[in-house]
């Protein structure tokens, strides 16, 4: 406070800095600002003042010029503590002039990169020849070919529940379809999917675009198919488990009550998600090929610089699981990164013990991010990220723009356009993105298909593991391999990554934590009526701002739009699940954040919840179904002109 209300005093201190003895001086800070007054007032120091930074120049380089000015100026430098991060080699020079003996050190990074690919892929192909042990890799197409017999007898029981296709000769496209049974029109890809599928099964006729039925849809056998999905994933019980819970909510994903996240995170929990893209089989054998080569990479790069890895979309951190084990720690440094804040906190916590790890958010459909790491990274990986975005050529491109020249990417693809993916992963809405010429109306790719993707993008070789005619390919899994060009230029950029030794951590909400919060109940009960609201708020406010990690002097406003702070859809579950443990509620709509997006407005949602003698559940009770009560005139017109063309949007399309 002092420095800032008095006088600097800055030609004086520099001048009492020169009356001790000081000869060299050294400028802290992003720009030499400071270097510039000092030359103005005393031109002699124009060679004394060395700098640690400037725009001009990367922070590395500049940092090393810098040492060497102060070092060939006569300054003690501690090499041991430069050198102490890094394993250095003793060169033997040549003892006098004439020795005809190279000593110069040789730019080897193209040889160096075509060495990684090299080792990697290999590596892939060799672990792509083995099972993990409990899995029988012959075993998989008859399980698919069950849960093809079990998706469309779901599909059947569903469209049937909804009146669809009830009488004779009723003609559909996906778009009356949705209209007509009164699904949600972000489903309407899915829904041309469920045409196909039951046209295949001979339930309906094509008509041009539109689908027939000759008879009423079948009541179909589903206990039946149920009980044979479950014999023949005896061994493969986290498959099972993820096709019960997309079963159970299926209807209310349709409609819209319940978020398409619940089907992957029951309640906000991520052990479902983990266990399906981490301990399933499928999710086994192909996260150990991923391993394999991003170890052989590591192994076959030069010990110094270490091997720069970035993993883009990480997620429940499947992937990241099986790879950071084995991967030896003075060699390599790893960026784990997603979209989502939520799992940034979860995996930071999760993979503590590797200090080499870095965690930051990254979306591979902003170029602006992307530009910000062109060229930065040695090998890209990405486990089942790629084919959820909107357009895929711009998007390998772009990943493409992330590698160093002569990078490697490995991209874990789900291959197979099986049935039981629409009743499951084609709920969520990464699956409905695509918007591009090179998928049209499907969302995944097959082999050759992502081999020609990835050549258009400027990769110059591609291989996939398991090989062709491999008996592992009716898995549906392969790590698809690509390495980059060796041609273009690498502009390192400065990293706004956190470490994992900072603060980033979470804590999942349970009941002792929440405890020690003040009573909602109580103090409702004691308060004035006029009083009750602005108690409700407090809270909601006190839980946004832990599941946002916000420090204590930025708790949101009233009527801050919870999106526009960072709240991003997992985040929503979490905020859901801990106002309903905080409030003693069974439960609240999966969509209360998107229906209510600011604190003030799930505050008024909560208190007309809490008067009334009912509790919403989950799949009736969202706020579009259960009540014609909505926000009062006065807290629409103080909402912002988005959020009001929000909720009449969502009023027209009841």
């Amino acid at each position: 406070r002092q420095h800032m209300r008095g006088t600097v005093l800055f030609h004086a201190g520099l001048q009492a800095a020169l009356a001790t003895g000081c000869e060299t001086f050294i400028e802290i800070g992003p720009q030499p600002h400071l270097k510039a007054l000092a030359v103005r007032a005393d031109e002699s120091l124009e060679n004394r003042i060395v700098i640690s930074a400037t725009r001009q120049r990367k922070d590395w380089d500049q940092m090393l010029q810098t040492l060497a000015t102060l070092y060939v100026r006569g300054q003690k430098i501690d090499w041991a503590g430069f050198d102490k991060a890094y394993r250095r080699v003793r060169v033997a020079l040549p003892t006098y002039p004439f020795e005809r003996q190279r000593y110069w050190l040789a730019n080897d990074d193209a040889d160096n990169a075509q060495e990684v690919w090299k080792r990697s892929a290999a590596a892939a192909i060799s672990q792509s020849n083995l099972a993990p042990i409990g899995i029988d890799a012959n075993s998989f197409a008859a399980k698919w070919e069950c849960l093809q017999r079990l998706t469309v007898a779901e599909i059947l029981k569903t469209l049937r529940k909804f009146g669809a296709f009830a009488a004779p000769g009723t003609s559909h496209d996906a778009k009356s379809l949705t209209a007509s049974c009164g699904i949600s029109s972000a489903h309407t890809k899915l829904m041309d999917r469920w045409l196909s599928r039951l046209c295949e099964a001979g339930y309906l006729e094509r008509d041009g675009s539109r689908f027939r039925n000759r008879a009423p849809l079948s009541d179909p056998d589903v206990t039946n198919a149920w009980r044979e999905a479950e014999i023949l994933l005896s061994d493969d019980p986290f498959v099972l488990e993820y096709l019960l819970n997309c079963s159970k909510r299926l209807r209310g994903v349709l409609l819209g009550t319940t978020s398409p996240l619940e089907t992957l995170f029951p309640g906000g929990s991520p052990d479902l998600a983990r266990n399906l893209y981490e301990n399933s089989g499928g999710a086994r054998y192909a996260n150990l090929i991923m391993a394999a080569a991003v170890q052989a990479a590591c192994m076959a790069a030069p010990a110094n610089p270490r091997l720069r890895i970035l993993e883009l979309g990480g997620g429940t951190g499947a992937t990241t699981a099986a790879v950071l084990p084995i991967l030896p720690a003075h060699r390599v440094s790893y960026r784990f990164t997603d979209v989502s804040e939520l799992f940034l906190q979860r995996a930071s916590s999760r993979f503590s013990q590797y200090g080499f790890v870095q965690y930051g958010l990254l979306d591979i459909e902003n170029e602006e991010q992307l530009a910000a790491y062109a060229a930065s990274f040695d090998v890209v990986i990405a486990a089942n990220v790629v084919h959820a975005t909107r357009d895929l050529q711009s998007t390998l491109s772009g990943i493409a723009g992330l590698l160093a020249p002569g990078g490697t990417v490995l991209l874990l693809e789900t291959t197979k356009d099986l049935a039981w993916h629409d009743i499951t992963t084609g709920l969520i809405e990464g699956w409905q993105k695509s918007d591009d010429d090179l998928r049209a109306t499907k969302t995944l790719l097959g082999v050759e298909e992502w081999s020609t993707a990835l050549r258009a993008a400027g990769f110059e070789e591609v291989i996939a593991a398991p090989e062709a005619g491999s008996v592992a390919e009716d898995i549906g899994l392969h790590v698809i391999m690509a390495h980059g060009s060796s041609h273009h230029a690498s502009p390192i950029r400065a990293s706004s990554f956190t470490t994992a030794a900072g603060d980033v951590s979470w804590v999942a909400p349970h009941a002792a934590e929440l405890s020690a919060a003040p009573a909602i109940d109580t103090l409702l009960r004691e308060a004035p009526p006029s009083e009750r609201r602005a108690i409700l708020l407090d809270a909601v406010s006190e839980e946004i701002a832990r599941v946002l990690r916000l420090p204590a002097d930025a708790a949101p406003k009233k009527r801050d739009r919870l999106m526009d702070l960072g709240l991003d859809s997992l985040m929503a579950v979490e905020l859901r699940n801990r106002l309903a443990l905080r409030l003693g509620m069974d439960s609240l709509p999966a969509t209360l954040i998107f229906d209510y997006p600011t604190p003030d407005a799930i505050a008024g949602y909560l208190l007309d919840c809490l008067q009334s003698e009912t509790r919403p559940s989950t799949d009736t009770a969202s706020p579009k179904a259960a009540s014609n009560k909505r926000l009062t005139a006065e807290e629409v017109a103080d909402l912002p002109e988005e959020d009001v063309a929000m909720l009449l949007r969502s009023r027209l399309s009841r």
